[in-house]
């Protein structure tokens, strides 16, 4: 049996990145938190499939393995041993963007809005309005803003 693996889905469209606010459910570690939509593989399931398949479901976005702009280095959640396969996808609209069933919130933030802090309980951490965004989301985000954030021509 193959190891558990997911892989999220930083939407993106110039300066602005797709978040969304998972749904409160007691079998979700991550219940409530702002995330990337994704998910986990299924059998015989490439990471770049399984991040297509979650984002339809999560928000409603069609892509295909055409819109992946790149694959970023596997982030892993500190509490877990769990391969994370964050992928940069080009998006032409956010407008038809819908929460699924495990959403609750769907935000758009521009990139000059989010505002790095720090937080006794969860460390470092992006503010933007009411969200805090932290974690394994936060690690991957300041990834794409320190390494890939300007590389691409929209």
């Amino acid at each position: 049996m193959r190891q558990p693996e997911a892989a999220v889905g930083l939407i993106v469209q110039r300066s602005e990145v797709l978040f969304i606010k998972r749904k409160a459910r007691p079998d979700d570690p991550w219940s409530g938190d702002i995330a990337f939509p994704g998910g986990f593989l299924k059998e015989m399931e490439s990471p770049a499939q399984a991040v297509i398949r979650e984002i339809k479901e999560e928000v409603s976005l069609y892509f295909t393995e055409y819109d992946i702009l790149a694959e970023m280095p596997l982030h892993y959640p500190i509490s877990k041993q769990l391969p994370v396969h964050p992928f940069i996808i080009k998006s032409y609209s956010f407008d038809d963007a819908l929460p699924g069933d495990e959403v609750d919130e769907i935000k758009i933030a521009d990139i000059g809005d989010l505002v790095k802090d720090y937080d006794e309980k969860k460390g470092n951490i992006f503010r933007f309005g009411d969200w805090i965004i932290w974690g394994l989301t936060y690690r991957i985000l300041n990834t794409y803003i320190t390494r890939y954030y300007g590389n691409f021509d929209f």
